[in-house]
């Protein structure tokens, strides 16, 4: 066994090196007198909004509710138990919310509804999606973009999954991108660059991002051909280690989780798949060639790049487990497919959800359009994006699943988002989903709704005013970060737990401070 960093390997043949996971039995024991750092922040990305019943104005008013528990909350951070039953209640409508798909994990959940972002000024979404992790304002200083396009949005500030990188002393965070390029979604402060937060690592392919963070082939490079599996290159090394007296039962359990999905993962992207109808979700080997387009690999962008959604979102969610499982990452992001739906496998063939694809992009079904139709069109565009969100959020429980197998679900947070927060390019209602309880440190198990007060008919009188009322209502997104910030350990400039990030708003040089304090342990 070696060591580099706080980071511990298997040295085997072929000069490979296999990531460990934490250890508390082989940790220091300075570093045992407080048990292992485990601590973690994954994000996940949805693109666009979700359907969810706007509580202010515009064209999305009259929709039913869609995403969020059928539940009555109180205002000013009241809010409801969730409960295995409450996410699996069927409303009015006869249909489950889209959250109930993690009815499996309701105590480590927390559904924060009534956030706004800090900056409505902007109609499209870079300009929202630069305040998601942020928590700030965003600067139109998008490199090579005219200042005048809407789509010219920059953070003003390094996102939040950036700072507790920094802070838990790991590596920059990774973006995991699945299937398209560009998403903007993690940055990092840069002094040499006029001020403007330059991006993190991103990643597309799922073998590479796993060599990266699990492998190291040093100078032969003969690793490859004298190995089938990460384990099989150190399995003299690994049966030495577990015979090791130090190691508690726990170790022993958390090693053999760990090689086990290990294998897992390397398993699912060597797979030969059988290339049917009913077995096509089961495709997991994201380096195969696509069979619409031979020259293309499935794991890349194309026109109907949809194909494989959750053939390169399993692997990517995998990848992420394991990647904070054993210290490879501290903070990561994984940005979930978005475009074209049409005879997509991204529901299960056969089941209730599947309807052989829809007959347009995801970008216009989030604007309750297929292909620019209306009328019954945009009640089949409601009904796929409740199937959308649902899929996403059985994304986000194949995550916690997969942490929870690790042991490690309670260590962290897992925090899933949008950049708008329904059909219209909205700001307020932002859908924070949050799991995990950083080690109890944050309270979970609730579904709360942080507007201050029901709406009123003044507040629609004009754009001016309802977003008036919508700043003066809602919890500004920078509280609910520096809430997860502070139930992971960051601290503020003062060393008080995090309270002064983000917090820039348009047209007003005071910045916004403060967290929840109510929701931390």
């Amino acid at each position: 066994m070696i060591r580099s960093g706080r980071r511990a390997f298997l040295a085997g043949a072929g000069g490979l090196l296999v990531a460990l996971p934490w250890l508390e039995g082989l940790s220091p024991k300075s570093a045992r007198a407080d048990g292992v750092d485990e601590r973690f922040f994954i994000f996940m990305r949805q693109w666009y909004g979700v359907q969810q019943k706007s509580r202010f104005l515009g064209g999305y008013a009259d929709e039913p509710e869609g995403f969020w528990p059928d539940a009555d909350t109180r205002y000013n951070g009241g809010g409801t138990k969730i409960t295995k039953a409450l996410l699996e209640k069927v409303d009015s409508t006869g249909r489950t919310r889209a959250l109930g798909e993690l009815s499996g994990f309701a105590d480590s959940l927390l559904a924060v509804r009534g956030v706004r972002l800090m900056d409505f000024q902007s109609g499209l979404h870079r300009p929202l999606l630069a305040q998601v992790l942020s928590g700030s304002r965003f600067q139109r200083t998008r490199p090579n973009f005219d200042p005048n396009d809407d789509n010219n949005a920059m953070p003003s500030h390094e996102t939040l999954d950036n700072l507790i990188a920094r802070s838990l002393g790991g590596p920059a965070p990774v973006t995991f991108e699945c299937l398209y390029s560009d998403s903007q979604t993690s940055f990092a402060n840069a002094p040499t660059s006029n001020g403007i937060p330059i991006a993190n690592p991103a990643m597309q392919q799922p073998s590479a991002a796993y060599t990266l963070l699990f492998q190291r082939a040093l100078a032969e490079g003969r690793a490859k051909e004298v190995r089938q599996y990460a384990s099989d290159a150190v399995v003299k090394e690994l049966k030495e280690l577990r015979l090791d007296p130090r190691l508690s039962a726990a170790d022993r359990k958390r090693l053999d989780a760990h090689f086990d999905a290990l294998n897992a993962v390397e398993a699912t992207l060597r797979r030969t798949p059988t290339l049917n109808a009913a077995q096509q979700q089961l495709l997991s080997d994201a380096d195969m060639a696509k069979t619409s387009n031979p020259a293309l690999k499935r794991w890349q962008y194309s026109t109907n790049f949809n194909e494989y959604s959750e053939t390169v979102a399993d692997a990517f969610v995998q990848i992420a487990a394991l990647a904070v499982s054993c210290g490879a990452l501290r903070s990561a992001n994984l940005v979930m497919p978005a475009g074209n739906f049409d005879h997509s496998s991204i529901f299960t063939p056969g089941s209730a959800d599947f309807k052989n694809g829809y007959r347009s992009h995801s970008h216009d079904i989030s604007h309750r359009s297929l292909g620019g139709q209306d009328g019954d069109a945009k009640e089949e565009a409601l009904a796929a994006q409740h199937n959308i969100d649902k899929w996403h959020a059985r994304q986000f429980g194949k995550l916690l699943t997969s942490l929870r197998d690790l042991g490690i679900l309670d260590k962290g947070i897992c925090m899933w988002s949008n950049e708008i927060s329904t059909g219209g390019h909205t700001a307020f209602d932002m859908p924070y989903v949050i799991a995990g309880n950083a080690g109890g440190k944050l309270k979970t198990g609730l579904y709360l709704d942080m507007q201050s007060s029901a709406t009123e008919p003044a507040d629609i009188a004009s754009d001016a005013a309802n977003y008036a009322a919508i700043m003066a209502k809602q919890l500004p997104c920078s509280k609910l970060l520096n809430t997860v910030g502070a139930a992971l350990g960051v601290k503020s400039a003062d060393n008080s737990p995090l309270a002064d990030f983000g917090g820039l708003q348009r047209g007003t040089e005071d910045k916004v401070r403060g967290n929840i304090g109510s929701l931390l342990g």
